[in-house]
C-alpha cells in the first residue's frame, strides 16, 4: 500500500552524506551543561548548587516536562543564564566531570518488565520522565495512560534531509525498537500496528519487521519527500500514536534498564565534516567537542547549524548537545542560502510548495498585523513548521520564523 504524503516541493530526503556507517559512541564530555527544557528552553528549578557532587543519572533540577538527570558524575560549577540559539535565554548547570561512574561501563540488570503491569511501567515512566516523539519536526510529548490508543504507527521515515538516525537505528537497534513496540503493546493494546517506510530499494526496515516476528501488522510506503514523516501528514486521527526509533529505543531503556534520557542520536554531517556520521552523544555536551571529534574543516568558511537544513538554527557561538539534538550540520555558504529580507513580489513559490495547502505569506502578514480572526488561528495551528516556505521565498522573508514565534506567543 503506497502512502501519498509528501510536499509539492521534490526534496528528496533519503540518506545523505553518512551512509551507513556503524554508530560511534561519541567521548564523554569534561564538562555538560544541562537544561530545563529538552530543547534548551523551559523554566523549573535546578535541585543542586555550585560545588555540589553528583553522581550519573542523580536527579539535579527539574523542568517543564520532568525531571533533569545528570548524564555524568561530577561537581556543578556554576549554575548560569546563557543566550540560546533563538536569542532567547535560559539558565543552565555545568558540572565537570569526576569521580567514578554508576552505570557506565558495567553490567545492567534487565527488569522482569513483562511481568508488571501496566500500571507500573507507567509510574517508572512516569519517574523517569520519558518524553516521546512522533518525529524530529514535532515537539516531545508524555505518553498519557487515559489515552485510547487503537493504532500504533512506527515511524520510519527520514524527518529531513541529513538526518540519518532513524536509518541507523533500523538497523542497529531493531530489537530495541522491537521491545518498543512490545512495551506500548502493553500500555495500550493496540488493535493494529502500523510500519511507515520511505518508498525507496534499500530494505532498511526489513531487519525490524523479521524481528518484530509474524504478528498482524501493516507497511505503508511513503514517497521520500520532505516533510513526509509529520505525524499530520500520517494521521488525523487522536486515537493513533505516532513513534519513531529514537523514542522506541529510549522506551525500552526507560522501562527494560531503568535508564533515563541521557543519551541522544546525533547526525553530524555536512560538507565540513572530515567524519560525518550518527554518533551517541551524552546530553549536555559541547557542541565544539563534538565537532572537534567529528573533524571540522576550517570552520570560518562553513555555518554550524543545530537541527536540520530547514528547520535548524544558525549557532553564532557554542552551545550544547539538548535532550532532543537530532542532527548537527556544518555547511558551506553554496549549501547555505543567506540573504537580506527584500518585499514580497507575489510569486506564490510559497502557496506552490506548501504541503498542507496553505498561503504562507498571508498567514505572515495577518500574524505581523496582530490579526486575531479565527480563520488566521486555525491556519496558524495547521502550520506544520516545516520550512519549506522560508527555503523557497526568492525575497527571503523569515515565514517560518514568524510563525514559531506567534505560537510562542499564544
Amino acid at each position: 500500500m503506497n502512502g501519498s504524503a509528501g510536499p509539492r516541493l521534490k526534496v528528496n530526503s533519503f540518506l545523505e552524506l553518512t551512509r551507513p556507517h556503524k554508530i560511534v559512541n561519541a567521548a564523554l564530555p569534561k564538562v555538560a551543561i544541562l537544561t530545563l527544557g529538552p530543547n534548551g528552553e523551559g523554566t523549573g528549578e535546578w535541585s543542586v548548587q555550585s560545588g555540589d557532587i553528583v553522581e550519573e543519572e542523580q536527579v539535579v533540577g527539574s523542568g517543564p516536562q520532568g525531571k533533569i538527570f545528570s548524564p555524568i558524575p561530577g561537581r556543578v560549577i556554576k549554575i548560569t543564564k546563557i543566550t540560546l540559539p533563538n536569542e532567547g535565554e535560559t539558565i543552565v548547570a555545568a558540572i565537570a566531570l569526576e569521580g567514578s561512574f554508576k552505570r557506565t561501563g558495567k553490567s545492567s540488570t534487565l527488569n522482569p518488565w513483562e511481568e508488571w503491569s501496566s500500571t507500573r511501567v507507567f509510574e517508572m515512566l512516569d519517574y523517569f520522565s520519558y518524553l516521546a516523539t512522533s518525529s524530529s519536526l514535532e515537539a516531545p510529548f508524555l505518553l498519557d495512560p487515559r489515552a485510547r490508543v487503537k493504532k500504533l504507527i512506527v515511524n520510519l521515515l527520514q524527518p529531513e534531509p541529513y538526518q540519518t538516525g532513524w536509518y541507523h537505528l533500523s538497523i542497529e537497534e531493531s530489537q530495541s525498537i522491537v521491545t518498543g513496540i512490545k512495551i506500548i503493546k502493553k500500555l495500550y493494546s493496540p488493535s493494529e500496528i502500523e510500519f511507515a517506510i520511505q518508498n525507496h530499494p534499500k530494505d532498511y526496515a526489513q531487519q525490524i519487521l523479521s524481528a518484530f516476528g509474524s504478528g498482524s501488522y501493516t507497511v505503508t510506503k511513503y514517497d521520500t519527500l520532505y516533510p513526509s514523516a509529520h505525524s499530520k501528514l500520517l494521521s488525523g486521527s487522536k486515537e493513533h500514536l505516532i513513534l519513531d526509533p529514537e523514542s522506541l529505543v529510549s522506551l525500552a531503556n526507560v522501562v527494560c534498564f531503568s535508564c533515563p534520557q541521557i543519551e541522544t542520536y546525533v547526525t553530524v554531517s555536512g560538507s565540513g565534516v572530515a567524519h560525518p556520521g550518527v554518533y551517541r552523544v551524552r546530553v549536555g555536551t559541547p557542541i565544539s567537542a563534538l565537532l572537534s571529534e567529528c573533524g571540522v574543516v576550517e570552520k570560518a568558511n562553513f555555518s554550524v547549524v543545530l537541527g536540520g537544513p530547514f528547520r535548524g538554527a544558525h549557532l553564532k557561538e557554542d552551545f550544547m548537545v539538548t535532550r532532543m539534538a537530532r542532527s548537527l550540520l556544518v555547511l558551506s555558504q553554496t549549501e547555505r542560502r543567506a540573504s537580506t529580507e527584500h518585499p514580497c513580489i507575489r510569486c506564490s513559490a510559497c502557496v506552490d510548495s506548501c504541503p498542507v495547502s496553505l498561503n504562507p505569506i498571508r498567514l505572515y502578514e495577518g500574524l505581523r498585523e496582530k490579526d486575531e480572526s479565527e480563520g488566521l488561528r486555525l491556519e496558524l495551528h495547521q502550520c506544520l513548521e516545516c520550512g519549506i516556505c522560508s527555503a523557497v521565498c526568492p525575497s527571503r522573508i523569515p515565514l517560518l520564523h514568524q510563525f514559531q514565534l506567534s505560537r510562542k506567543q499564544r
